[in-house]
């Protein structure tokens, strides 16, 4: 898409470590972060808190946005993009937190470029998520949307039954050490634990929300990603030095309100 990117975080570890991550990765690669935008939850129903971003995207004008958002908080960006950016700009968006849910919640679908990464997605499995989507799977329940956080709590039951049944016990350091030898099919595909970290490893996807708000599944990994805790652009003492320092700078918490 080109390389000049937009990011936009908000206030809790995980957008921030992330938004951390893909700095770093830029610095390497010669990509160029023309901002960063660190919004708390409450100013994203601010309306000149939104009007001030849109304007400071249309006039930096990226390649590219990269949503860092999670959950609802998509809905305000992409409301606030629809009203204000100017389409002919033909900026793409990137999102790790975007599912068929969030979408259908947007009013206006999102732009033609609209971008998602995801461990699943509705279409995927067709003949999975329409028999939940009909009350027509085991458990009898009925889902408008089948999406990533749905399909991350049924693979979660099976990772448990998988679990127990093969250390025949419920005593978690059992559990804890039959995990490494586990892995089986899913309907988003197969999904192993990491031998060293015991962190799932899954396949990973990335589609692109067509006009209609369904995701087209456009590239598929050919075998498991695993997690990396620690990515290999810092080690791990800077990197847990730096999640660390952010934890002290917000009060001993997890997230902060003084960054927007």
């Amino acid at each position: 898409f080109g390389n000049r990117i937009y990011l936009v975080e908000t206030d809790n570890i995980y957008s921030t470590i992330i938004s951390d991550l893909i700095s770093e990765h830029s610095k390497q690669n010669e990509i160029e972060i023309v901002a960063v935008k660190s919004v708390s939850a409450e100013a994203l129903y601010k309306e000149e808190k939104m009007k001030a971003i849109i304007k400071d995207m249309t006039e930096k004008h990226p390649d590219v946005v990269v949503n860092l958002l999670s959950g609802d908080e998509n809905i305000m960006l992409f409301r606030s993009m629809h009203a204000l950016l100017p389409s002919e700009l033909g900026i793409k968006t990137i999102s790790f937190n975007l599912d068929e849910n969030i979408i259908s919640h947007l009013g206006s679908k999102p732009f033609d470029g609209t971008y998602v990464v995801s461990n699943f997605f509705e279409n995927q499995n067709l003949t999975f998520s329409n028999k939940v989507k009909e009350g027509t799977y085991e458990y009898k329940t009925y889902l408008k949307d089948v999406s990533s956080p749905f399909i991350n709590g049924y693979n979660s039951v099976y990772i448990w039954k998988n679990a127990v049944e093969k250390a025949r016990s419920f005593d978690p350091q059992k559990i804890l050490s039959v995990l490494p030898s586990i892995k089986f099919n899913t309907p988003s595909g197969s999904v192993a634990f990491n031998q060293l970290h015991r962190y799932i490893s899954a396949p990973i996807h990335i589609g692109n929300v067509k006009k209609n708000g369904e995701i087209e599944v456009l590239w598929t990994s050919s075998q498991l990603i695993k997690a990396d805790p620690f990515p290999s652009f810092l080690t791990k003492d800077d990197w847990t030095k730096k999640i660390n320092n952010y934890y002290l700078d917000w009060n001993s918490n997890w997230s902060s309100t003084e960054r927007h």
